[in-house]
């Protein structure tokens, strides 16, 4: 497909608009799969039409912000479409995330109301949001918790639960009029100073890129995709979600990545497009029930996040027609580039394409742009399409943004003779694990709050299922000394299971630069 024959103008005003045109092309294709439940679009629009009911019954206004935990589910696209509906902005929160990492969204982002799947793999997660709620540093701000049991066939649903009570007001026939560029969802992000950023999107900004992505991986009919991405994930909320439903696709939802499942649900649902990262692609070669003659079935295998082995590219091309790769941040709104259709395997496997629509791209030293191939520069994008702000950061907001609007993506990237961009490293530290953005200071905060800890340095190291993981470097309080087990259950109960570092070391000391800083560089000849 010709980069000037791509749809990117954007179909609707409002992700409302959007399912009921869909509603009312085609009600009875399903929108969402799940377990035993089908969800067509017609249904669809209807569940969203009483989520947005219930919330406004529940004093939930425009502006206001709601919180779902939950696995991925379509509770999530119900809420967060039924949140824009009314004007609020929705934000995700992950099961796997602890006390202390939810408490510090919900202090942060001051949702007004909190809903939770009651457990999910025996844990009480109904338990665990009372605790962080009555730790609430502004008790003022308690947002209302509703916590539902699952499947309506298994208890109590999530619309349900949300009716319950809400009989306050009325919704009136005709909702308010919402500017599209208002933020609609919030997504936390974490950052180089150790305290994650929320980052806020608008409805144009995910619209638009939605629309081109949709445009780029065309299908036959419409695709058909399996999403397990965690719902505070971009790649959850738009990669493999909004602009999946954009294409009016029907996503099958795994509340968790099991590679043994993939077979079943690929055969069961005719799945069409497989989108999966390297570290997910490479445990389901491993996965001894995967056949992988059942890719001559697929129209489309998609990766991003992370480089794809060359190998491993070859092998998936010999089954699969199209092999599509995209790159794009949380602050960028989603995918910005795109490997071309017929680009070569050493393209997809050693650039992350070119910019579509062109124009959205650049590579520049500062504010001045670099126009000549093979010189390294910042990879930078143009404002137009991304994030709205960083929440309650107008610092961090200004700083992301050079003054001719473009946002610093942090990477240094080099424009090739051929049109696509190689990335060639990062001006920040973050490194991805298994597809998640890590940010080694984050880490580096958990391990010092340890009281026996006077400092820690985190580092990534190559690693051949997760691209990279952390490495731990620490130098006790005289006298006073832990194991590498202790240290790391300190981490197990403060962080994300993705973000325990893999190795913690114990030293005396360590390399340090001349500014009082630990040596990161010299930090990987040490062991």
């Amino acid at each position: 497909m010709e980069h000037s024959r791509l749809e990117t103008t954007i179909p609707a005003d409002t992700w409302w608009d959007v399912i009921q045109q869909h509603a009312s092309n085609h009600p009875d294709r399903p929108a969402f799969l799940y377990k035993d439940q089908r969800i067509n679009y017609g249904k669809f629009v209807v569940l969203v039409d009483r989520c947005a009911q219930s919330m406004r019954r529940r004093g939930i206004k425009k502006g206001d912000c709601v919180a779902l935990l939950s696995p991925p589910r379509p509770e999530a696209m119900i809420t967060f479409f039924a949140a824009g509906r009314i004007g609020a902005v929705w934000v995700g929160l992950n099961p796997k995330y602890t006390r202390r990492e939810l408490g510090y969204v919900i202090n942060h982002a001051q949702p007004v109301m909190v809903m939770t799947i009651r457990c999910f793999e025996e844990r009480d997660f109904k338990d665990d949001l009372q605790t962080v709620l009555d730790d609430l540093e502004q008790q003022q701000n308690r947002p209302a918790l509703v916590v539902f049991d699952g499947d309506a066939e298994e208890g109590t649903s999530l619309l349900d639960t949300l009716a319950e009570g809400s009989q306050e007001a009325a919704l009136g026939e005709e909702h308010e009029l919402h500017n599209p560029d208002d933020p609609c969802m919030l997504v936390y992000t974490s950052g180089t100073t150790g305290n994650p950023k929320g980052v806020l999107l608008s409805q144009t900004s995910l619209l638009f890129r939605s629309t081109v992505q949709a445009s780029v991986f065309h299908t036959k009919d419409y695709p058909i995709v399996i999403n397990f991405a965690p719902i505070n994930h971009i790649g959850g909320m738009h990669f493999r979600g909004l602009s999946q439903i954009l294409a009016g696709a029907s996503i099958v939802y795994q509340e968790r990545y099991r590679p043994a499942e993939i077979m079943t649900l690929i055969s069961r649902h005719k799945v069409n497009m497989l989108m999966l990262g390297s570290t997910m692609l490479q445990m389901l070669l491993r996965e001894p029930t995967f056949d992988i003659t059942i890719l001559q079935k697929m129209e489309w295998f998609i990766f991003s996040g992370a480089a794809m082995p060359l190998p491993i590219l070859q092998r998936i091309k010999e089954y699969c027609p199209n092999v599509g790769s995209t790159y794009g941040l949380t602050e960028s709104c989603g995918s910005v580039s795109y490997i071309d259709e017929n680009a070569s395997i050493d393209a997809a496997a050693y650039t992350i394409g070119r910019a579509i629509p062109s124009g959205q791209l650049r590579i520049a030293n500062g504010d001045q742009p670099i126009h000549a191939p093979g010189q390294q520069g910042e990879l930078q994008i143009r404002k137009r399409y991304c994030m709205t702000a960083y929440l309650r950061n107008e610092q961090a907001t200004a700083e992301v943004f050079t003054q001719d609007g473009w946002l610093r993506t942090g990477d240094i990237a080099v424009l090739q003779e051929d049109g696509n961009v190689r990335l060639v490293g990062r001006m920040k530290e973050m490194y991805k694990s298994g597809g998640y953005n890590i940010y080694p200071r984050e880490i580096e905060l958990v391990l010092e709050q340890h009281p026996k800890v006077l400092m820690a340095a985190v580092i990534p190291v190559d690693d051949e299922l997760y691209q990279q993981v952390g490495h731990a470097y620490l130098i006790f309080k005289p006298n006073e000394t832990l194991s590498e087990n202790e240290m790391a259950q300190w981490c197990r109960e403060r962080l994300a299971n993705y973000k325990v570092p893999k190795r913690i070391f114990l030293h005396s000391s360590l390399p340090m630069l001349s500014i009082g800083k630990v040596d990161k560089i010299a930090l990987r000849s040490l062991n």
